[in-house]
């Protein structure tokens, strides 16, 4: 974890420093970053979902019950109108009824692709996102990562389709014998996102 904190600290850095160069040569004006940038808040809902391998060819699907919910803040930075990283991107998604047991939080970075402009001032996009996530119970993380598709509305406000998946390992005794589980936790749902 103390890797990933210094890993996202090296990268933060790194594109600050590169925030001098933008606008140099063929970007366009000198100084002037593309207006893309900026903080962003993603709400969404959804249902999650999921599988569990207990390593003895055994599988089961978990299916939340009810309503969840997954919440985003983060930075992007806009290299030109139609390509961004999202830097950091701090996330959860949890089940409503069950809040305390299946919260899920993930440190992500993703890139984000966008259309010229469509219609009426809207485009498509797309991102996709790798990182680490948590699960609180039952205590162990591993791989995560999302994808996501929708409109841009406005420069500001998009609505999108997002899945997330969070892969974890736990190791388990019982009855005299280790058992190794795999889990694979999902969230599917609509994303609504705001960019400051």
């Amino acid at each position: 974890m103390k890797n990933l904190v210094l890993l996202v600290f090296a990268v933060m850095i790194c594109s600050t420093v590169n925030a001098e160069l933008i606008g140099v040569g063929s970007f366009g004006r000198l100084g002037k970053a593309p207006s893309g940038s900026g903080m962003i808040l993603e709400l969404g809902v959804g249902s999650l979902g999921g599988s569990v391998n207990d390593g003895n060819g055994n599988s089961f699907d978990m299916k939340g019950n009810g309503v969840s919910m997954d919440l985003a803040l983060g930075y992007r930075k806009a290299f030109t109108p139609y390509v961004a990283w999202d830097i950091v991107k701090l996330r959860a998604f949890a089940q409503i009824s069950d809040l305390g047991s299946t919260i899920t939080p993930q440190l992500l970075t993703a890139l984000r692709g966008t259309t010229p402009v469509l219609f009426a001032n809207a485009k498509i996009y797309a991102s996709a996102g790798l990182g680490y996530g948590y699960v609180i119970d039952p205590d162990a993380g591993g791989l995560c990562y999302e994808l996501q598709a929708g409109i841009d509305f406005t420069p500001n406000i998009y609505l999108g389709f997002v899945f997330s998946a969070q892969k974890f390992k736990q190791e388990e005794y019982y009855s005299g014998n280790n058992y190794d589980f795999n889990y694979n936790y999902t969230f599917t749902g609509l994303r609504v996102g705001f960019k400051f």
